[in-house]
This record gives C-alpha cells, structure tokens and sequence, in this order.
C-alpha cells in the first residue's frame, strides 16, 4: 500500500487556493483570503503546538480532527456559530474539490462534508425606509463627533424627484 504523502495535501491547497476558487469559480479576493484563512487555521490546529503543518497529510484531517477544530473555535477562540459555519464552509469546499481531483479520498471527503452547520438566529434586516416625498419626514443621527445631522427625506432623492418637492410641480 502507498504511504500518504504530505504532497498530496500541499498540491490540493495549492490547487484549490490558485486555479480552482479564483479562476474557475471567480470567488471575490475577500473570499479567497477567507478561505485561505480558514484552512490555515485548520492546518495550525491540526499540526499541533509543535507540529509542522508541512508534515500534514490528507488523512489526518479526519471528522474528528476538524469536529475538534470548530469546538475549538467556539471555546478557545470564542468565534460566534456564524464564524464557525463560514471556516466550516471553506473546510466543505476544500474537501468538495478534493473528491473531485483525488477520487481516492472520496470515502474520507463524503464524511467530511456529512459535518453540519450550526443553527444560527436570524438577524431582522436593520434598514432604514425612505418617507414619501411631501410627508415633511426628517432622518436624524449623529456623527462620530456627536453633532446631529438632520436632513430632509427629498435631499435623499434624486436631484428630479428634489426639485418637484420644492415646487410640487412635476417634470415630464
């Protein structure tokens, strides 16, 4: 039987990191250096206090290698479920392209991603509506150096829409 290599591992990072998430699936800048961030983590994690993340093979990075990794995420690093779920994310998308370039991981990438999410509360969308032009509503708040900006809902309007709140004559 053939030993695993850590190269099997570095030439998927690489792969992944270089040619499939930026050319193939044109992910954002931000979104690779997420990624990359969290697989970083990972592989820190996974090496140790003293290990070499160089020396990682495929197969050490079991379900119960990453299970523990988001634990400790949650405990050690005091990341919120929402962080959690987005390292995970990245862990499922590296192990997605990893079943399709090494079919030999396939078993090990399957229960990889059988990892679930954690549930999350739903934030309310915090958003700011508009007043109908006329309606005399005013938007205040505070600037960082704590003077109040005070402005009428037309001067949030486009320059058209401003001009007809003046003079409540409409241009056609």
């Amino acid at each position: 039987m053939k030993r695993p290599s850590p190269a099997t591992l570095a030439g998927a990072l690489r792969g992944f990191l270089t040619d499939f998430l930026p050319c193939q699936r044109a992910l954002s800048p931000h979104t690779l250096q997420s990624y990359r961030d969290s697989l970083k983590l990972l592989l820190k994690f996974a090496a140790g206090k003293n290990g070499d993340p160089s020396a990682l093979t495929l197969e050490q990075l079991t379900v119960d290698q990453v299970t523990a990794f988001l634990h400790h995420l949650e405990s050690k690093r005091n990341n919120r479920a929402s962080t959690r779920n987005v390292r995970l994310s990245a862990i499922h998308s590296f192990f997605r392209y990893v079943g399709t370039q090494h079919p030999e991981h396939l078993a090990q990438t399957q229960r990889l991603l059988g990892i679930p999410f954690k549930r999350t509360e739903t934030r309310e969308d915090q958003h700011l509506e508009f007043a109908e032009p006329g309606e005399g509503s005013e938007v205040t708040s505070a600037s960082p150096k704590g003077h109040l900006i005070t402005a009428e809902a037309g001067s949030l309007c486009a320059p058209s829409a401003k001009a007809e709140m003046r003079t409540g004559l409409r241009s056609s």
